[in-house]
């Protein structure tokens, strides 16, 4: 019985004894290299139950100081959290009173973190009653901080209650957000309720925000009703984009129709916007049907403008129809974007649709395909760019179709520039050849402009030469 007495002692006296070197000497082991055998036969034997009589109490509170001074920082961790599992709960207590003699450090705040979370969930009155002996201060702070978190995932009223008696500033406000976490996933309404009882004043949007989170992943809808509740003044926007952020990766269409029922139409349209982004990735097909059928707004605007590169990419024909069909013939920026994308991947798919179109929207889809073709198939470029109606868009398309051409075959592309009959678009072609041969075979664009005859194209073509390869002119 004297020795078991003993042992209960002599492990906090050499609890500290290990802090205090353990702080004076260096962590790196290889400065006693020597020790470290004695170390790991120490630390196997603290490990195990206590066993008073294989060792005196001296001999025990020297090996623990050679344990600590002779190993790396991870490993005198470990061996403390080994040594700590150790402790009854009486012993918890003991050790505890020796820590004012012990240096402060991250080495002695998670010991003493593990020794009162495993107190407060096997004696929580035992754990509360030393904590509220400790001297204001940080290790009272931390004491509270350790068993108000261990309460809160089993019973958050009382942590709730210590956190509001027993702490003040924004350890205060940092722990009740914790509590208010765990509350939300048991019991979210009475969550709900204890915020709205307090007193003086609204309540921390991020407590608020910690509640939402947690009810909205137990009961998304119930979380969003408790949201539409609340009174001006709180973060509604951001509780309502916590919960629908939950509910559409579960049930998207749900979402899509609570943001029907928005009476903020611009905060309609953010949330319209992020649903529908990620509601393309897991259905493309059911959020392109939902944005047809919304009406025109600025949720419709948002949520269009974030499905389009998915559905123009899958669909292209059905988003040209889609957009044909709407006010003024649709937006033209989004069919810039779709007349690019299309006539590069499907130029044939491309000019077949545009085929059956008339005005701008033939025009422009035709003439993107053209430019697309040119490179690879320069007679199929040439073919449509010879239909287009005469005018700027059918001169500009010739510029860029031969720039494109001349990338891959110049010459002949710089022969069909030759035999241009019209002088005007003839030189404006001759620009953009020369501009791209020059630029990866100069001597061959050079050959090319001194075998013209004399007159505008020659001097238009040597003067964008000189620009292009000024060394080699």
């Amino acid at each position: 019985m004297k020795l078991q007495l003993s042992w209960l002692v002599a492990l906090p006296v050499g609890f500290v004894a290990g802090f205090y070197v353990a702080r004076q000497w260096p962590a790196d082991a290889d400065r006693v290299p020597s020790r470290a055998p004695q170390a790991a036969a120490v630390a196997k034997t603290l490990a195990a139950p206590p066993q008073p009589a294989d060792i005196s109490e001296e001999k025990r509170a020297l090996n623990l100081a050679a344990v600590i001074e002779s190993t790396a920082l991870d490993e005198r961790q470990a061996q403390l959290v080994r040594i700590a599992a150790t402790l009854t709960t009486a012993d918890i207590g003991r050790a505890l009173e020796q820590l004012p003699a012990v240096p402060r450090g991250s080495l002695r705040d998670a010991f003493v973190r593990d020794l009162l979370a495993r107190w407060t969930k096997s004696d929580a009155a035992g754990a509360i009653a030393w904590v509220r002996r400790q001297a204001a201060g940080p290790l009272r702070n931390q004491g509270w901080s350790a068993v108000i978190g261990a309460l809160a995932p089993g019973d958050p009223a009382q942590a709730m209650a210590l956190a509001k008696s027993e702490l003040s500033g924004d350890i205060a406000q940092a722990l009740r957000g914790e509590v208010y976490g765990h509350w939300a996933k048991t019991d979210p309404a009475a969550a709900a309720r204890e915020i709205f009882s307090q007193t003086g004043g609204i309540p921390r949007e991020e407590h608020l925000l910690s509640i939402v989170g947690g009810w909205a992943a137990k009961d998304p809808a119930a979380a969003a009703a408790w949201v539409d509740a609340w009174p001006v003044g709180l973060p509604k926007r951001s509780a309502t984009q916590r919960v629908l952020l939950e509910l559409s990766a579960s049930d998207p269409a749900a979402v899509a129709g609570y943001i029907g029922n928005m009476s903020d139409k611009e905060f309609a349209g953010q949330v319209a916007g992020d649903l529908a982004g990620s509601w393309a990735i897991k259905d493309l097909d059911a959020v392109v049907g939902w944005v047809k059928g919304l009406p025109a707004g600025s949720a419709k605007t948002a949520a269009l403008a974030r499905i389009f590169p998915s559905w123009l990419e899958s669909d292209p024909s059905g988003t040209a129809d889609y957009l044909l069909a709407q006010p003024g013939g649709g937006d033209k920026a989004q069919w810039q974007a779709l007349a690019q994308h299309w006539a590069a991947a499907d130029p044939a798919g491309a000019v077949q649709w545009a085929s059956q179109q008339t005005g701008d929207t033939r025009d422009q889809v035709l003439s993107q395909a053209a430019v697309s073709w040119a490179r690879s198939n320069p007679g199929e470029a040439l073919r449509v760019l010879a239909g287009l109606p005469s005018g700027t868009n059918k001169d500009e398309t010739a510029v860029n179709v031969v720039a494109s051409w001349a990338g891959a075959q110049p010459q002949a592309a710089a022969e069909w520039v030759r035999g241009l009959p019209d002088a005007a678009l003839q030189t404006r072609v001759a620009v953009s050849l020369v501009e791209t041969w020059a630029a990866f075979a100069p001597a061959q664009a050079r050959k090319w402009i001194e075998g013209l005859p004399a007159g505008a194209l020659r001097e238009t073509a040597s003067e964008v030469y000189r620009r292009s390869a000024p060394a080699r002119f």
